[in-house]
């Protein structure tokens, strides 16, 4: 399995335990399935997400990718959608605790969670698609935008900046950096506070949905690119 979820209380951790955590169908199917768990669990009111090892998630898995027909291209672009759009509205407060590097769609699913930590060692948030040559779907771009701080977004989406911990933090990426052994402690005991409020699940996936509007509205869209409009 690429994914599993325990349950610490009333806090759920979903961990991602393949390596450099890539994106592929069945990455992303398996996903899917651990949020249907943890959502499908009454007493949890918050979710944690982690990485295992060096990576929080690396991306995309171009070498599957490169395997895919078209049937197969659309299956992935709808499950990476389906993926983004259900973590970004989860009807619960959801924590990224970044235990290693979060690059290009990684550093996306760290951006779709309501909280992120990173790791104080190691890692990099980076958004390197221009140094790729790789441009960002419309869904993804909004994403992106309704996330990233306004001030950030030359440096990251333009320029490819990678930052350390500290420096996501300085810039608002951010919301904390721990020594790795205290990372998970830290989104746990965050994810706890979380749960002592006792939020509706339905108020506040609702909030969530309006807050996140166009984004969510682009994530329900067939993926394509601004040139293709």
């Amino acid at each position: 399995m690429a994914v599993s979820v325990s349950f610490e209380g009333q806090v759920a951790v979903l961990r991602m335990e393949r390596g450099e955590n890539r994106f592929n169908i069945e990455f992303l199917d398996q996903f899917l399935s651990a949020l249907d768990k943890v959502e499908g669990n009454p007493n949890t009111r918050a979710l944690v997400t982690t990485g295992d090892g060096k990576f929080y998630s690396n991306g995309l898995d171009l070498e599957a990718m490169s395997t895919y027909n078209e049937e197969q291209f659309k299956e992935f672009d709808r499950t990476y959608q389906l993926a983004h759009k259900r973590l970004l509205t989860f009807p619960m407060v959801t924590i990224a605790a970044i235990n290693g590097h979060a690059y290009a769609a990684g550093g996306i699913l760290a951006l779709a969670h309501d909280i992120r930590i990173m790791r104080k060692e190691r890692g990099w948030f980076c958004l390197p698609e221009i140094k790729i040559n790789r441009s960002f779907t419309i869904s993804t771009m909004e994403l992106v935008k309704a996330k990233l701080p306004q001030s950030e977004q030359v440096a990251s989406v333009l320029m490819g900046r990678r930052y350390t911990g500290q420096e996501a933090l300085d810039a608002g990426i951010i919301q904390g950096v721990m020594p790795g052994p205290q990372l998970l402690l830290s989104a746990l005991k965050r994810g706890e506070e979380a749960a002592k409020e006792n939020f509706d699940r339905s108020t506040l996936g609702e909030l969530k949905n309006a807050l996140y509007f166009s984004t969510v509205k682009a994530l329900t869209e067939p993926n394509t690119y601004y040139s293709k409009l």
